[in-house]
C-alpha cells in the first residue's frame, strides 16, 4: 500500500500543477473561448490523472518535477562523518528489542486509504439510496403531450437513442440520470411551465446526454476518492462541472438560434425559482444545479446572442491551447531523484568538489566514527546493445526508453565493464528491420543512440544503461570472469543440504569483489523433476535462485535437455551492493536469443525482479 500511496501522491502533485495551469489558461481565455473549449481543456487534466507518465519532451511542464520511479527501488547507505558513536553496555545489548513504531509514511498511507474508502462508500451509499427512492416514489403518469414534446426535442438535438421521461417527487430540480438507461427526471412543478420553457428544459437535459456528461460524473467520483486530500483537484472538478453546464447552455442556444437566447435565459430563471436545493444528486446533471451560477450562465448566453466572437479565430485559439497544454502536461520531463544528488552535501565539511567527497570521506575518519545516511536508488529496465564496432549503443523501443535520455551517461556490461556514454539522438528505424537485435540489423531498429566516449565496448554485447543521478556509479562492484571450475566440497555440501538433492555439476561463472564467487549449479534429476540454480557464495552464507524444470516439456534454460548445460551460455553482466543486499545482473543465451535478468538479495535468497530484457537473435 505504501508504494501505491507514493504513486498517488506523485500523480496528485502533478495533477495539481496541471490543474493550476489549466485554471490560468481558462481565466486568460474566459472572454475569448466558449465553454465547450474550456470543457476540452479539462479533458487534459482527466487524461493526466489516468495516464500520468507520458513520452519524454524537453519542454514538458514536469521537466524539473520528480516523478514516481518506474522500476525497482531499494535503499543504499552513504557514509557521513559525525561525532564518535558511544558503545552500548553489554547489558543493553541483551535487552528485548523494542518493536519499531510506524513511520510517518505508514501513518499517512493508512489515513489516505481510510479517507478514500470512506468517501467511496459514501458515494456508493448515496447513489444506491437515491436509486432506491426513485423506485419507491416513482410517478409514472407523465402526460402524453410531454412524451411527444420529448420526441420533437430529440429530433431537434439529433439524439437517436430512446430517452425515458418520468415525473418524480423525490427530486427538487429537473435532471438527467442513469448510466445505462438515461432518464429525464422532472418535478411535478415543471408540468406547470409554459410550452417553450418545457421545451428549453428538455433540450438542456438532452444536451447533457449528448455531450456525455453522464459518463464523466462516475469517473470524477472515482478520481475524487483517490485524491480526496487534494483541494486543487476538488476545485478543478467544480470548475469542470460549471463548464459542463455552460457548454450545455451553448449547445441549446446553438440549436434554438441566437434569437431564442434571451427566452432560454428566462427559462433558466423560471426553473431556478422552483428549486429548493443548491445542488442535485452526484450522479445526475440538471438545468439549475446551483443558483449562484445563474448570473454567469445568463451573461454567457447573452454574449452568445450578440455574436461577439469570430468562429474561425476562436477555433484556431482553442486548438492552439489544446495542443500547447497537451505538450506541456501530457509529457514527462528529465526527472531526477533528489536524494543521490544531495547526499554529497551531507558528508564531512570539506572544500573539495562534491565529486571528490565520496573518495575522501573514508580517509578522514575511521569506520567506527561513521554514521549512515539513507539514499533512494532506482533500478529500471533500461538496456541496450552495441553495434558491430562497439562504439555505439542502442536502447531499442522494445526496452523501456528512459524519460530523460540525456541523463543516461553510463553503461555497464561484460563482467562489470563500465563505459561512459553520451546521448547521440533518437533513431527512427526503418521497414527493413528484421526484428533481430543484432549488429547487422542495428541501423534498422528504432530507439535512443549513445556514443561510447570512454572505455572499450565489445561488439554486439548487452549493456545496462545507468543514470548516475538515480543509480550512483560507486554502488557497482568489480566482477572477475570465472574459469568454469567446479565448486569446492564445502559449497557442494551446503547446496545439497539446502535443496535435499545431490549436485551433478557446477561451474564458476565469476567472482564479485574478492570473496563472493558465483556458480551455475546443476542438480541430479529426481525422476522427471530437474533443477538448476545460480548460487553466490558470500562470507555470510550462500544465496541461491532455483530454476526447476520437468522432462515433460517445461523448460529452465537447458536443464531439460537430458540434464546437459553449457556454462559458456551464461555471463555476469554486473553486480551492485546496497545496505539491503546484493543486486546481480545475468545474461543467458538461448536457442533464439539472449535474456537479461536481475536478481536481488532477499534475506538469504535471490529473488528475480520483474525486469527482463530479451534480445531476439535467432541463433541456431
Amino acid at each position: 500500500m505504501d508504494k501505491f500511496f507514493s504513486l498517488v501522491l506523485d500523480v496528485s502533485f502533478q495533477a495539481a500543477i496541471a490543474g493550476g495551469i489549466i485554471l490560468l489558461v481558462r481565466f486568460l481565455t474566459r472572454k475569448r473561448l466558449s465553454a465547450r473549449w474550456h470543457r476540452l481543456l479539462w479533458a487534459i487534466l482527466l487524461l493526466k490523472l489516468l495516464i500520468p507518465y507520458g513520452p519524454y519532451c524537453s519542454i514538458s511542464a514536469f521537466r524539473a518535477v520528480p516523478e514516481h520511479p518506474t522500476g525497482f527501488v531499494f535503499e543504499t547507505v552513504r557514509p557521513q562523518q559525525t561525532t564518535p558513536v558511544v558503545q552500548e553496555s553489554p547489558s543493553a545489548s541483551n535487552d528485548v528489542p523494542v518493536p519499531a513504531s510506524p513511520s510517518a509514511a505508514d501513518i499517512a498511507a493508512v489515513v489516505w486509504a481510510a479517507g478514500a474508502a470512506g468517501l467511496g462508500l459514501w458515494y456508493l451509499w448515496a447513489n444506491l439510496h437515491f436509486r432506491r427512492k426513485l423506485c419507491h416514489r416513482l410517478v409514472r403518469g407523465a402526460p402524453i403531450e410531454l412524451h411527444k414534446q420529448l420526441q420533437r426535442c430529440r429530433r431537434q438535438m439529433n439524439v437517436k437513442r430512446p430517452i425515458r421521461i418520468l415525473v418524480q417527487e423525490e427530486i427538487t430540480t429537473p435532471c438527467v440520470y442513469g448510466f445505462f438507461r438515461p432518464t429525464i427526471l422532472l418535478t411535478p412543478d415543471t408540468l406547470t411551465l409554459e410550452e417553450n420553457q418545457k421545451n428549453h428544459l428538455l433540450l438542456h437535459e438532452l444536451s447533457h446526454y449528448k455531450r456525455g456528461d453522464l459518463y464523466i460524473l462516475p469517473l470524477l467520483m472515482v478520481l475524487q476518492c483517490l485524491h480526496w486530500f487534494n483541494p486543487v483537484i476538488w476545485f478543478c472538478f467544480r470548475m469542470l462541472r460549471e463548464d459542463m453546464e455552460l457548454a450545455a447552455d451553448e449547445l441549446v442556444v446553438e440549436v434554438l438560434g441566437p434569437e431564442q437566447a434571451l427566452a432560454y435565459g428566462k427559462s433558466l430563471l423560471r426553473v431556478a425559482e422552483q428549486t429548493s436545493m443548491s445542488h442535485i444528486h452526484l450522479s445526475a446533471v440538471g438545468m439549475a444545479e446551483k443558483k449562484s451560477q445563474l448570473e454567469t450562465r445568463i451573461r454567457r448566453i447573452c454574449m452568445k446572442k450578440k455574436g461577439t466572437g469570430k468562429k474561425i479565430a476562436v477555433t484556431i485559439l482553442g486548438c492552439l491551447c489544446i495542443c500547447a497544454l497537451a505538450v506541456l502536461l501530457l509529457t514527462s520531463g528529465n526527472t531526477q531523484s533528489s536524494a543521490p544528488t544531495e547526499a554529497p552535501t551531507l558528508l564531512p565539511e570539506t572544500t573539495a568538489a562534491p565529486t571528490q567527497a565520496p573518495t575522501e570521506a573514508p580517509t578522514e575518519a575511521p569506520a567506527e566514527t561513521l554514521a549512515t545516511q539513507t539514499a533512494v536508488v532506482t533500478i529500471g529496465d533500461v538496456f541496450g546493445f552495441t553495434d558491430g564496432t562497439g562504439q555505439t549503443i542502442l536502447i531499442p523501443k522494445l526496452s523501456t526508453l528512459p524519460p530523460g535520455p540525456e541523463a543516461v551517461t553510463l553503461a555497464v556490461g561484460e563482467y562489470g565493464n563500465i563505459l561512459t556514454v553520451e546521448y547521440a539522438g533518437f533513431q527512427e528505424g526503418s521497414r527493413a528491420d528484421t526484428g533481430r537485435m543484432t549488429p547487422d540489423n542495428f541501423e534498422n531498429i528504432g530507439g535512443h543512440l549513445y556514443t561510447v566516449t570512454e572505455g572499450a565496448a565489445a561488439p554486439g554485447e548487452t549493456y545496462y544503461m545507468l543514470d548516475p543521478n538515480t543509480f550512483p556509479q560507486e554502488l557497482l562492484m568489480p566482477v572477475e570472469k570465472g574459469d568454469h571450475s567446479a565448486a569446492n566440497d564445502a559449497l557442494v555440501s551446503t547446496l545439497a543440504e539446502q535443496t535435499g538433492r545431490s549436485v551433478q555439476d557446477s561451474w564458476l561463472l565469476g567472482t564479485i569483489g574478492s570473496d563472493s564467487p558465483v556458480y551455475l549449479v546443476l542438480f541430479a534429476p529426481q525422476g522427471e523433476e530437474l533443477l538448476a540454480s545460480i548460487a553466490v557464495q558470500t562470507p555470510e552464507g550462500v544465496l541461491r535462485r532455483d530454476y526447476p524444470a520437468s522432462r515433460n516439456g517445461s523448460s529452465a534454460w537447458r536443464v531439460d535437455d537430458s540434464g546437459t548445460m553449457t556454462p559458456d551460455l551464461f555471463q555476469i553482466l554486473f553486480a551492485a551492493k546496497a545496505d539491503d543486499g546484493l543486486l546481480l545482473g545475468m545474461t543467458w543465451l538461448g536457442s533464439e536469443g539472449e535474456t537479461t535478468l536481475l536478481l536481488k538479495q532477499s534475506e538469504d535468497t535471490l529473488e528475480e525482479l520483474p525486469i527482463l530484457f530479451y534480445r531476439y537473435t535467432a541463433i541456431a
